[in-house]
């Protein structure tokens, strides 16, 4: 709308319409405008009372069809200064004041400050309500009573005025960090116009700036504190552990930058609604210490820069290395894509978020950047199952090995010698031919060592519990009714000792066929023998345990230790003149008898039969019975338990010999 046609639009309607735009519900931009054309209203009106050239120039500007009307109003018009004044204050109050319903002040008081401000913001639409009801026409210079509802309204503006000033200063004291006060100075924006608000501004701004001059010098001097520390990539230096060292110093020294500008803005345009003379003398002082550190943090960022632009090509002419390297000592291979070409992918990738230049040849290698990455994973899957074969193989598996691993190494060989990172054709058709041999040789170098596992796991259960059980704290019984159970549990575990005889076979067998190597072949046999061992020690482990059972039920110190009961009820009997025991410890009279003696032989017979349940490995015939027998450690154990009875049988007859003493009393009679 034309600034003059407004102008007349108010003058012509005010009779009819109080206050027509002045409602509080009007949007900000119809606000706004009538208060840009009450202005121009007023200007006009000065402008014509000046040169005739300004004055030709609105008279041109004005419509011809108002022209007559406005000569008709201009003598009321000239008489109606205050009043357009009052109401360009009045709106521009209107449009400050509004702007409350978004005042949402935080800190540890915010919820009280900011019911505070509602509450000044719904006395302040009662005294707009208030005057807009007025039943007089607000240009009508007669009307006495403008000046008098006027000064009430702004008696009342004042008295809010102050309370907001007290809510800011209250705020501002909570608030302790630059941040939430200038955050706070933004929710306040447009009123801080107003003379109340604007002397708490200067005074809070002095505040203001000295806070943020200190955190300026601290950031200053954590910049030269830890500048060395980032420079050298210290395990303490303040950067991101993801980031590589040039963009994790770029990326410090951004944080820093952003630390230090985001408030300047916020603190020059408080200056601005500052009236003229009174922005802090320190503000100066500010500025220099401001583009002081900002121009280090800008040196820093470009030297670090143009020094990592100095090492592209040096990291460049990394491509030209062989994809793979063989370690001088083992033997064992590692993938050669040299950590500088990381660093460089690396650093470009995050120089592009920043949104840094890149140099060309830098942006060229980081093309291949996926490229690269599916190259390095495939080689390093190779490498770990080439270097998993060497390492995994006993001395007696790897000449069962020997072709595939040559064929291995043959596989491999263009990648230590010819191949290099930058021939991009033919690096494909290398990784698929080296990944399918070694591949298939770890595949049966997995059975092997799955197979060898898998009988080591049936040796280990065979070793778990003893043939010989005796439930703890169970009383003594009779030689018959613990044979009885004994017979039992031997029948059961036989049984499935036998099962995992035949299960190790399996295994063995499957072994070969993964090979696919005659039976007759000296590395086979020499690989039987050497399974067949594992089995044999496996039967004395398991044996073993149950002799060491057997030793701890007839230890007398560890029966005493623990408390134990008899193992047998053994009676002593008086037969003839003679004192026996029943059972006995052995008859010789009588060899079929049962006696303690051959009772446990027989548990040892028991014992021993675990070598009997399973074919030999290396002859396919007979058992594992002889060696077993014949090792050092069941012969020590043998003797142990041989030795124990002994000495139990010892003292059984010392105690008869306490009985022997009063023989003369059936001997004599």
């Amino acid at each position: 709308m034309h600034q003059y046609a407004l102008g007349g639009l108010l003058c012509s309607q005010s009779h009819d319409v109080p206050l027509p735009f002045l409602q509080p519900e009007l949007s900000c931009v119809h606000a706004e405008l009538a208060v840009g054309e009450l202005h121009m209203l007023l200007g006009g009106r000065t402008s014509k009372r000046g040169p005739r050239k300004e004055f030709e120039m609105q008279r041109l500007c004005t419509p011809p069809e108002w022209a007559a009307e406005r000569s008709r109003e201009a003598p009321r018009e000239r008489d109606r200064g205050p009043p357009v004044s009052d109401i360009l204050d009045f709106v521009k109050t209107v449009l400050q004041f509004n702007k409350l319903q978004r005042v949402d002040i935080g800190g540890t008081k915010g919820k009280v400050l900011s019911a505070s401000v509602r509450k000044v913001h719904e006395e302040f639409e009662k005294a707009v309500g208030d005057f807009r009801q007025v039943p007089y026409d607000i240009f009508d210079v007669k009307e006495t009573d403008f000046i008098r509802d006027f000064h009430a309204f702004r008696l009342t503006i004042r008295d809010l005025d102050r309370r907001l000033g007290s809510v800011l200063a209250s705020a501002f004291q909570d608030q302790d960090t630059l941040h939430g006060r200038a955050k706070l100075l933004d929710a306040f924006e447009g009123l801080l116009e107003r003379p109340v608000l604007q002397a708490e501004l200067v005074r809070k701004q002095q505040v203001l700036i000295g806070q943020y001059q200190r955190d300026v010098e601290e950031l200053e001097a954590s910049f030269v504190a830890n500048v060395e520390r980032v420079e050298g990539c210290e395990p303490d230096a303040p950067l991101f552990y993801n980031l590589p060292p040039v963009a994790g110093a770029l990326s410090w020294a951004r944080s820093l930058r952003m630390r230090l500008q985001d408030p300047m803005p916020k603190i020059v345009a408080c200056n601005e609604l500052l009236p003229r003379g009174e922005v802090p003398s320190s503000f100066k002082e500010l500025e220099a210490l401001h583009s002081r550190t900002l121009q280090t943090l800008d040196s820093f960022e470009t030297r670090r820069y143009s020094d990592w632009k100095g090492e592209v090509a040096e990291a460049a002419k990394r491509l030209h290395l062989r994809l793979l390297r063989r370690h001088d000592r083992t033997g064992l291979l590692k993938v050669n894509f040299d950590p500088a070409l990381v660093r460089l992918l690396r650093e470009v990738r995050f120089f592009l978020i920043f949104g840094l230049e890149v140099p060309e040849e830098a942006l060229t290698i980081y093309s291949m950047v996926d490229i690269y990455r599916r190259w390095t994973s495939q080689l390093d899957h190779i490498v770990e199952l080439y270097n998993s074969v060497l390492t995994d193989l006993l001395p007696v598996e790897e000449p069962l090995l020997e072709d595939r691993i040559v064929k291995m190494d043959n596989a491999l060989a263009p990648g230590l010698t010819e191949l290099k990172w930058s021939r991009e054709a033919e690096v494909p058709d290398f990784i698929a031919v080296a990944m399918k041999v070694v591949s298939d040789v770890s595949a049966i170098v997995d059975i092997m060592k799955g197979n060898l596992r898998k009988i080591s796991g049936i040796l280990s259960q065979w070793c778990k519990e003893s043939m010989l059980e005796r439930k703890r704290g169970a009383k003594p019984v009779s030689v018959e009714e613990f044979e009885q159970n004994h017979k039992a549990r031997v029948g059961v575990r036989l049984m499935n000792m036998t099962d995992g005889g035949k299960e190790i076979h399996r295994y063995v067998k499957d072994s070969s066929e993964s090979l696919k190597i005659s039976k007759s072949a000296q590395t086979w046999k020499a690989y039987v023998d050497f399974v067949n061992n594992v089995v044999i020690e496996g039967f004395v482990s398991a044996i073993a345990v149950s002799l060491q059972y057997l030793c701890e039920i007839l230890d007398p110190l560890i029966i005493t230790r623990h408390e134990m009961l008899p193992l047998f009820d053994v009676k002593i009997e008086l037969q003839g003149e003679e004192i026996v025991f029943d059972p006995p410890f052995e008859d010789e009279d009588l060899p079929g008898r049962t006696t303690l003696r051959s009772t446990i032989d027989g548990w040892l017979k028991d014992f021993f039969a675990m070598a009997t349940v399973m074919v030999r490995l290396d002859s396919n015939m007979g058992d594992y019975l002889n060696e077993i027998k014949e090792h050092f450690q069941m012969q020590c154990l043998l003797s142990m338990v041989s030795e124990l009875i002994d000495n139990t049988e010892t003292k059984c007859l010392e105690y008869r010999e306490n009985f022997m003493t009063h023989s003369f009393l059936w001997t004599d009679s």
